[in-house]
Parts: structure tokens; sequence; C-alpha cells
């Protein structure tokens, strides 16, 4: 992602470093494993294995959250 400079100096304006807004975007663009499987109604999406899953994932697994960037 990019971030403009006049973005840049509104979050420097307002005290938030690199890092808080870089931590900020990776938090609310997260998405939730069960979010990114294939589905009945598009067929898209990344297998279980994709994220080391094996046999039958648990609802604590399926709702891990996965940073779009690491």
């Amino acid at each position: 992602m990019v971030i403009s400079p006049e973005h840049a100096d509104t979050f420097k304006h307002d005290g938030f470093s690199k890092a808080q807004v870089r931590s900020r975007i990776q938090e609310v663009s997260a998405k939730r494993i069960r979010d990114l499987l294939p589905d009945n109604e598009t067929g898209e999406g990344m297998p279980l294995a994709s994220f080391g899953i094996t046999g039958r994932a648990t609802e604590a697994q399926l709702n891990q959250r996965i940073e779009k960037v690491p």
C-alpha cells in the first residue's frame, strides 16, 4: 500500500508513527480464515492446508484472523 505524502503528513501531525499506521492497516484488513475458504457460492478461495490446518478445522481455527501483508 502506498500512502500519499499528504496523508503521511496528516498521520505524522496527528502523532502516529509509521509503525502505528502499518499496524492499524494490518489490523483492519485482516480476514478470518473462514472468509478465505472456497464456498458453494463462488467456489473460489484457499484450501485449509494453505493455513497449515489438516483434517477438520475447529471454530477457533476458522475464526483466526490472517493479515494480508505480514
